[in-house]
């Protein structure tokens, strides 16, 4: 075994170090070997060669440890990428709290055009230790490849990832609560105004309406729940103002029924957008119209009653475990729903 070899991957194993797991255990001598693709006498000579600079600490058979002196000398810490996250002065807040614990946060976006795998070569050639991968942007092709590159991610909770923690909103719960706070009220009549998902993430609307179903029984009025409009065929004929043109285009067919809806839930950009529309028409809040909106918290309006969607509440799940992860900890794959937040205000009201 020559000895060029192995001080090479010395210094692939000190960038890998400085990279993703500045301080903590290393993983196996077996997972390493093979994702250098080294033989494990080779890796054991790279692994005392930094033991010999007071990098790396062997600790008998609980494992190798990163020193803690030279974490302290690199001021590297793990990076943690996060993917899909629509409030981007939220990463201030988070990289406050989490630079005290040992890691710092990157918002970015994957460039569109990209082919599959050019994404996937593009988030890996960042300085970046794992990622969160947030709503709809964890898509499975994406999220196999990263597996297959050994790459730590956390994504959203859908099917056919069995190996791969995910965290998001509670829809189903989120949505029956304000539901039932709308059917206690007296209305039975309740619309709802969003875009169509492709087939992968259906199952974020399939939730939605069972928790229509569900609350409204008989009630449930399928064509109050009419889910037809793509977003980019929208987007590419009304340029900016898609959501103004859906808004007015969905109201004009709920009004045209014989028994039109009597109360709204639909996202805050999407009441936003069509408050012109309900004032040309007439149509006052809560008088004519309860209206309930679903966005972040910097959307929410105090005169609505809101249901709030907080991704930092995601992301706060998120960071700890793969951290832990990063730092060798084995754990069983989770997967966590967590509710948004039901706040009541002035948009609704009781029907006698």
């Amino acid at each position: 075994m020559a000895a060029s070899k192995y001080q090479e991957v010395s210094l692939t194993l000190e960038k890998y170090i400085r990279v993703k797991c500045p301080c903590g255990r290393l993983p196996g001598m077996l997972q390493l070997s093979k994702e250098f693709g080294v033989h494990h006498a080779t890796l054991k000579k790279a692994i005392q060669l930094l033991e010999d600079r007071g990098l790396l600490t062997i600790d008998g058979t609980r494992g190798t440890f990163v020193s803690n002196h030279s974490a302290r000398q690199g001021e590297v810490l793990p990076t943690i990428g996060i993917i899909g996250l629509e409030v981007f002065r939220s990463i201030s807040y988070l990289n406050d709290k989490y630079r005290s614990i040992g890691c710092r946060l990157l918002a970015l976006g994957i460039p569109d055009g990209l082919a599959i795998g050019n994404e996937v070569d593009f988030l890996l050639k960042l300085p970046l230790s794992a990622a969160i991968v947030l709503g709809s942007s964890a898509r499975k092709e994406l999220m196999h490849l990263l597996l297959q590159r050994s790459f730590p991610v956390v994504g959203n909770v859908q099917d056919g990832l069995p190996w791969m923690n995910g965290v998001e909103f509670d829809h189903y719960e989120s949505y029956k609560l304000v539901l039932q706070h709308l059917h206690a009220a007296g209305h039975r009549r309740i619309a709802f105004i969003e875009t169509a998902r492709s087939e992968e993430f259906q199952f974020f609307l399939d939730n939605i309406q069972r928790a229509y179903r569900d609350v409204l029984g008989n009630d449930f009025a399928p064509e109050l729940f009419r889910i037809k409009d793509d977003l980019q065929e929208q987007y590419q004929r009304w340029g900016e103002d898609y959501q103004k043109n859906i808004f007015a285009e969905r109201m004009n067919f709920f009004l045209a029924l014989r028994k039109p809806p009597t109360a709204l839930i639909a996202s805050a950009n999407f009441v936003r957008a069509g408050m012109e529309f309900l004032r040309q028409h007439g149509i006052r809040i809560p008088q004519d119209l309860s209206v309930v909106p679903v966005g972040s918290p910097q959307t929410r309006d105090s005169f609505f009653s809101n249901l709030v969607a907080n991704q930092d509440d995601l992301v706060e799940w998120a960071v700890p475990r793969l951290l832990a992860i990063l730092s060798g900890t084995a754990m069983p794959v989770q997967k966590k729903l967590i509710p948004m937040q039901y706040i009541p205000g002035h948009s609704i009201m009781i029907r006698t």
